[in-house]
């Protein structure tokens, strides 16, 4: 079997190439993740009770899980919930920091007021937003992690002081401890100041976190978030184009989820697309070279077989230009207004 697979891959060596290559890249990368996942969440938190600290996502009845949360559905849960300490907002990003020292792009972590109480942490030095800094149009404020800090202050006084970010004046109102960790890395916190009246229905980008009241089980939470669900609508209106129907039809429910599995699951992400990228290689040679390449050098591992049958999926779908059936064998349907409502 590995001799004959040898020599059919031997007669496609451009394929060869590219498939060994797309593998270390991709395995490489979800190790390289890996060991940020296992520095930052899956070792001993810095955190008072970060097992009560959980990721806002949800999912479709067709399986779908991951999607995110949205201001609507922020503003919602924030008022009416019964499982939820506080509810909070966070995108990541970029922002350029200008005037005096030397320009440079920051990555940048847009939060709502009540993130940093969520997760229990407080500011080394200064303090955290205020409600009032997260309204639209209030007090332009910026917390420094340590690390940037240290780098553009070299540890001097920096609390009071202010930073133009994207061409406007920011106070600097705290530091951040040097053993704070996110998922997500950055040198700035800024408020989100999210916009009630402009918020709309449906999973639009921004991430959710909460922290759970005391006693409360996942089980609770999701029950009381497939609760609130349908007030989403109620409260807020579809966006442009859309209908309540619309919102019907892609039957979202809870997926409450501790936030460690939450970030974990996108090792698994790259792996999948690393299987992809492979399958799509194969739009210009034949299957049955790598099909056996596969098996040949994953079939005797524990995923050997999700592998093959995953890679192998994707050759003859690339062969006859079909799109890739679910993994879980059920037909998802046409579900471009989800796909939408994600974008927007």
């Amino acid at each position: 079997m590995v001799r004959q697979t040898v020599r059919r891959l031997r007669r496609s060596p451009g394929l060869t190439i590219t498939a060994l290559l797309t593998f270390a890249v991709g395995i490489g990368a979800a190790a390289a993740m890996f060991s940020v996942v296992n520095a930052v969440l899956l070792e001993p938190l810095p955190y008072s009770e970060s097992d009560r600290r959980v990721a806002l996502t949800h999912r479709t009845d067709t399986g779908r899980g991951g999607l995110p949360a949205s201001t609507a559905i922020y503003f919602t849960y924030r008022d009416n919930n019964k499982s939820f300490e506080s509810v909070a907002l966070w995108t990541a990003g970029a922002a350029s920091v200008t005037g005096s020292g030397r320009p440079e792009e920051v990555r940048v972590l847009r939060t709502t007021f009540d993130f940093l109480p969520t997760l229990r942490v407080v500011p080394a030095l200064g303090r955290g937003f205020t409600a009032a800094e997260d309204e639209p149009r209030g007090p332009r404020a910026v917390i420094l992690t340590h690390g940037y800090w240290q780098r553009r202050f070299g540890g001097a006084a920096a609390v009071g002081t202010s930073l133009v970010i994207d061409g406007q004046p920011y106070s600097v109102v705290g530091v951040l401890p040097e053993t704070f960790r996110f998922p997500r890395a950055a040198d700035l916190l800024l408020p989100m100041q999210p916009i009630r009246a402009i918020s709309f229905v449906g999973p639009l980008g921004e991430n959710g976190i909460a922290r759970l009241r005391p006693g409360v089980t996942l089980e609770t939470a999701n029950a009381d978030v497939n609760r609130m669900i349908p007030s989403v609508s109620q409260r807020f209106p579809m966006p442009p184009g859309f209908t309540q129907q619309m919102f019907d039809d892609a039957r979202i429910g809870a997926n409450v989820r501790p936030l460690a599995q939450d970030v974990i699951g996108d090792v698994g992400r790259v792996l999948w697309v690393v299987f992809g990228t492979v399958g799509q290689a194969q739009l210009v040679d034949s299957t049955a070279p790598f099909a056996d390449a596969v098996n040949a050098i994953f079939g005797g591992t524990a995923g050997g077989a999700i592998i093959s049958a995953v890679a192998v999926t994707g050759l003859q779908a690339g062969e006859s230009r079909l799109p890739v059936p679910p993994i879980s064998g059920k037909s998802e349907g046409p579900r471009p207004r989800l796909e939408v409502l994600q974008r927007r």
